[in-house]
């Protein structure tokens, strides 16, 4: 009990209290470091015994706690994805990790010690006191002895959040059923097992979800799973229990929901979605602004594509974005398309589908617009939820450009940089740019009267379809009180068609000048 929170991850969700190489690894992010992970495994792309062997590693290590930059349901989908590439000990041992609670076989399970892998199942004893209860759509597992056992308060309380989550994503957002389970746990309603996921000083996962493979279909060609989650058993632990259970199972419930479309989808849209629907599941719960949003802010030289660290989670703000510019149906529909893009499940492409269905005009032009709405994303007019909340801070500005003065800098495939500009007493202010030649690109100034969260903005935008030079203009620039310039590199363009997410624009040189009358 309490609220103390030990070196706190939340898998598939939060990162707390991270060790110094995690801490190295955020300030990589703030520079720019090149694009996504290359080692994700991938549809049509048959992995070598060793390419599966680490698979296995990194899900083991993720639900024992001992790697908090891995996120348990990710690496779980992953190792699903690695399954048919191995064999024997390794093959047994990761169909232990995918099992669902209270047993695998052989049991216990080979892999922890106390019970199964990562410290999450139920011992024998306790499994003979186990209990279960239905609502409309789930169906809960718990242990009555032990320390995994829940209380019927808390059971009752999660019966009744759990069709809530039901009624927003599915019945108000349109998203799919999940896919049926063949009755392993007792019939086809989604199973929720409970289970004590927090050992202080060891780990705390608030909760995951997990592919399971047992279902026919997981794997090639179809990649649509049938899912079940794992959820704390009281949430006791953790800084406000209530809405940590909240956002967990509006979280952790898309997953499953998004396992059962297109389980081979590029990680960080998986992340992003599902961060993205927690704030129409439960709005009050703002999990997602204090634990994200803070990173996010300073790392916007990071591509969007990345997976692997909490930038990811915070790219919840890009959904947020285009669901305001057209509706919720855009993000859906976006995972409806990822089987239709060039390769398949190819985030960018799915979402470039969906905005142009939408009426917009794609991915790169509505990237460009977004990044400048979030250099004033505090102002009445952004769209940006939770806006008002402490941790909503402002994106870093990366250096200061003055009338007169000309920089050179790079940035990745689908990043961006904000400058401040002091104007130097100059009534109008021209930014000029000199894009990678061929590189999708755009550029803003964007002034803000008044305070942050009160003031008027204005945005002077610019797409450079094709890189090379461009230039806005601000005019009456003595009436801001802030005045911030806006690099995009806004290509998403892969090297090949191949499976491997090798982007073609990483690390382009933009030179920027501002003149000044």
């Amino acid at each position: 009990g309490g609220a103390t929170v030990y070196g706190v991850i939340r898998t598939s969700r939060r990162g707390r209290g991270l060790g110094a190489a995690v801490l190295a690894l955020l300030a990589l992010l703030a520079v720019g470091a090149p694009g996504a992970r290359a080692d994700e495994p991938l549809p049509g792309e048959p992995l070598t015994p060793a390419a599966a062997a680490e698979e296995l590693d990194e899900a083991r290590a993720a639900l024992a706690g001992e790697a908090p930059e891995l996120d348990v349901t990710m690496e779980l989908r992953d190792l699903a994805l690695a399954l048919p590439y191995l064999r024997g000990s390794e093959r047994r041992e990761a169909l232990a990790l995918l099992a669902r609670p209270p047993t695998c076989d052989p049991s216990p399970c080979p892999v922890h010690k106390d019970g199964g892998p990562g410290l999450v199942r139920w011992s024998v004893a306790d499994t003979a006191n186990r209990d279960d209860d239905a609502t409309d759509h789930f169906r809960i597992h718990w242990v009555t002895t032990g320390p995994h056992a829940a209380t019927p308060a808390f059971v009752a309380q999660l019966k009744v959040l759990a069709e809530h989550a039901y009624d927003v994503e599915n019945t108000a957002l349109g998203w799919p059923e999940a896919k049926p389970d063949n009755g392993i746990g007792k019939d086809d309603k989604i199973d929720i097992y409970l289970a004590d996921l927090c050992d202080p000083g060891v780990r705390c996962l608030f909760g995951y979800a997990a592919p399971d493979p047992s279902v026919p279909g997981c794997s090639a060609p179809t990649f649509r799973c049938a899912a079940y989650m794992v959820l704390d058993n009281d949430y006791a632990e953790f800084q406000g229990p209530d809405e940590a259970l909240q956002a967990t199972l509006a979280h952790e419930y898309n997953h499953v929901l998004q396992f059962a479309i297109d389980q081979a989808m590029d990680q960080w849209v998986f992340e992003s979605t599902a961060t993205w629907i927690e704030d129409h599941v439960f709005p009050d719960a703002n999990d997602w602004v204090r634990t994200y949003v803070p990173t996010w802010a300073r790392t916007s030289r990071r591509p969007i594509t990345h997976a692997g660290n909490s930038r990811q989670y915070g790219s919840a703000v890009w959904n947020h974005w285009l669901a305001s510019r057209f509706d919720p149906d855009v993000i859906l529909d976006t995972w409806l398309g990822a089987r239709k893009t060039r390769p398949k499940h190819f985030g960018v492409k799915a979402y470039q589908r969906a905005v142009r269905r939408a009426g917009g005009v794609g991915f790169e032009r509505e990237f460009v617009h977004f990044a400048a709405a979030t250099a004033e994303w505090r102002a009445p007019s952004s769209p940006f939820p939770d806006r008002d909340e402490p941790k909503f801070i402002d994106v870093r500005r990366l250096g200061t450009l003055r009338p007169g003065r000309r920089e050179t800098f790079k940035l990745n495939h689908t990043a961006y940089a904000l400058k401040r500009i002091k104007p130097q007493g100059a009534r109008r202010l021209r930014l000029v740019v000199r894009a990678p030649k061929g590189t999708r690109s755009g550029i803003a100034l964007v002034g803000r009267r008044g305070r942050p969260r009160t003031g008027e903005v204005v945005r002077e935008v610019r797409y450079l379809q094709r890189g090379g030079k461009g230039r806005v203009t601000l005019r009456s620039a003595r009436r801001f009180r802030r005045i911030t310039a806006v690099v995009v590199n806004a290509d998403g363009r892969l090297r090949s068609k191949g499976f491997r997410r090798s982007y073609a624009h990483d690390r382009r040189e933009y030179t920027v000048a501002l003149r000044g009358r």
